[in-house]
């Protein structure tokens, strides 16, 4: 009798969640408010999905806002060989007074403007610095829009 109880009690481990979903997305960047992620409608050819999405120097005010958020993009399985920087990707304001995107070297990275967002692209692993495919990727803050989410 214990024994049915327990085997009706165990449930299954939980998948954790995928990282290519919108709804997967919109909790992590949902957690604190602040400045507006902005996303790539599409990657550039060589690049999965965005993870390891990250906020960082909210402000010491109430309520709290986050004043940055970045996103890491990996090329296609992990591979380095195709010779495709790991990119990552920081948004701030464009106002800032102090700039929390953009340290390094500037010729690892390339700047957008997009609405009151400054986005700054750049190459988080050794091998090329290719940004050209970045340079002209159309960009929202529409999660809908984002073609590489499901």
């Amino acid at each position: 009798m214990i024994l049915v109880f327990m085997l009706a009690n165990l449930r299954p481990t939980d998948n954790p969640p995928s990282l290519d979903q919108r709804e997967t997305v919109a909790a992590e960047l949902d957690q604190v408010p602040g400045i507006t992620m902005v996303l790539p409608v599409e990657l550039p050819p060589g690049y999965e999905f965005g993870r390891y999405y990250r906020f960082g120097d909210a402000s010491l005010e109430e309520p709290l806002r986050v004043e940055a958020r970045e996103v890491t993009f990996l090329t296609d399985h992990g591979k380095p060989e195709n010779g495709l920087p790991v990119i990552v990707l920081c948004v701030e304001y464009a106002n800032a007074k102090q700039s929390r995107c953009s340290a390094g070297n500037p010729a690892d990275r390339i700047q957008r403007r997009h609405g009151p967002a400054l986005l700054t692209f750049y190459a988080a692993s050794d091998g090329s610095r290719e940004f050209e495919a970045w340079k002209n990727v159309q960009l929202t803050t529409d999660l809908e829009k984002v073609r590489w989410l499901h």
